[in-house]
């Protein structure tokens, strides 16, 4: 019967892939006519805002219907809510080799599909639940493996997304304050999902206005390494190095397979920058330009 199912699940990733494969074929043809790009090489965007994300983002703020399904969206998908089931079944396994007392909070962390109607899987060990729920909580189960399990006072991320790793996180009682540094119309996304899904208030700041403060730990899910250089150096200034504490999966600054890294901070310029700056795998690792930052100061 598991194998059964599992076959079921692969069969309904294919399925899904050859309608994204329509999809991702008028979005190139698309950006051909309007003479966008994959990923941004401009000093004043970041890659996701040379997609069309966030116009995608602001028709689901506008679209009440939107908004109930907003995950299922191809231009938001894109660059946010593209793990599929293998994937998952490999974040599941990573959980269990940090974490297997994680699981105590299953019912918690599936709150975070109430909102967008995510693509679902079965997964025999934990019934049915996003992939991409699963990799923030391998995500906070590598965080919890690098810095402990003692609440953090102040964390802050760069690139929010809807907010999803914020919500792992407070389910797991990591977090006593929360901001979350992202495009304004991002923000209201952030906003009323947290609110439907039953989290606590979080702070929204602006980069371009924000005050000096000191942080227990700066988390980004490959967002920082998605800037522009000009803006890498202001979230350097502004936010990373008042961080004691640093978590960052990087697509770019290393090698170049994908293209991504034109006009982006190197990893050796950050080893340079950031004090006790180490450099980790990403695991499992999804794109072969990727990789993980951590520091402790």
């Amino acid at each position: 019967m598991r194998l059964i199912r599992q076959n079921v699940m692969y069969s309904i990733q294919y399925f899904q892939k050859c309608v994204d494969f329509v999809f991702r074929t008028r979005n190139y043809s698309r950006r051909k006519l309007k003479k966008k790009t994959l990923f941004s090489s401009s000093n004043q965007e970041s890659d996701s805002q040379a997609t069309f994300y966030q116009n995608s983002v602001l028709t689901i703020n506008a679209n009440s219907r939107e908004m109930r399904r907003f995950r299922r969206v191809y231009d938001y998908r894109e660059i946010l809510e593209h793990v599929d089931y293998s994937l998952g079944r490999e974040y599941i396994e990573h959980a269990n080799l940090n974490d297997p007392q994680v699981w105590s909070s299953l019912n918690e962390f599936k709150r975070n599909d109430l909102l967008g109607k995510p693509r679902t899987f079965y997964f025999e060990e934990i019934g049915r639940i996003s992939p991409t729920t699963l990799r923030y909580i391998a995500v906070a189960t590598d965080i919890r493996r690098e810095f402990g399990n003692s609440k953090l006072t102040r964390i802050v991320e760069i690139g929010g997304g809807y907010g999803g790793q914020a919500a792992i996180l407070r389910r797991l009682n990591m977090w006593d304050e929360y901001s979350i540094f992202d495009l304004p119309e991002v923000q209201d996304l952030i906003q009323r999902y947290l609110s439907f899904i039953g989290v606590g208030m979080i702070n929204l700041p602006r980069i371009n206005t924000v005050n000096s403060f000191e942080y227990d730990l700066v988390i980004s899910n490959y967002a920082f390494s998605e800037l522009p250089r000009k803006m890498q150096d202001e979230y350097l200034e502004k936010v990373i190095l008042k961080a004691r504490r640093g978590f960052m999966l990087m697509n770019s600054g290393k090698s170049n397979a994908t293209g991504r890294s034109y006009g982006k901070i190197s990893a050796e310029e950050l080893h340079r920058i950031i004090p006790n700056l180490r450099e980790l795998p990403e695991v499992p690792l999804t794109s072969p330009d990727n990789y993980l930052l951590v520091w402790q100061n």
